[in-house]
């Protein structure tokens, strides 16, 4: 495990901070497990518009989601340059076949089979102080 220090723009952080809490919940680590996930995303696939390969891949993706959800449960499923690639133990197992398979791959798709991130709602309430 290593450690950073970065710099970031205050909104930025805010931001980074409210979807760690949405996603994680108030727990020990849900900011590190955030910036992990956002790092695994921004390594993984090239930052442009989308492109006809990603809506492909995504479309791949939503026809397979509930048919893999019976049998291959909590594993990680690969989809790239169009094609299902298979399921693998590991994020990291289907990352290192997906740059095995085409390292210059427009874009990949890595999903978490039938895990889906819990939004969790703010409990509360605003309050104003009255000037008197």
């Amino acid at each position: 495990m290593k450690v950073l220090k970065v710099s970031i723009d205050e909104k930025l952080d805010q931001r980074l901070r409210e979807r760690a809490y949405q996603t994680y919940g108030n727990t020990k680590g849900a900011l590190s497990k955030t910036i992990e996930d956002a790092l695994k995303l921004y390594l993984f696939i090239p930052i442009k518009d989308t492109s006809p390969q990603m809506n492909k891949n995504v479309e791949i993706y939503n026809k397979m989601k509930k048919t893999l959800e019976g049998k291959e449960f909590g594993k990680f499923a690969l989809i790239s340059e169009g094609n299902f690639i298979g399921v693998f133990s590991s994020w990291e197992d289907a990352k290192n076949e997906a740059l095995k398979l085409n390292p210059k791959a427009e874009h990949g798709l890595i999903w978490q089979i039938g895990i889906e991130r819990k939004k969790i709602a703010k409990l509360g309430w605003r309050m104003k102080v009255a000037r008197t």
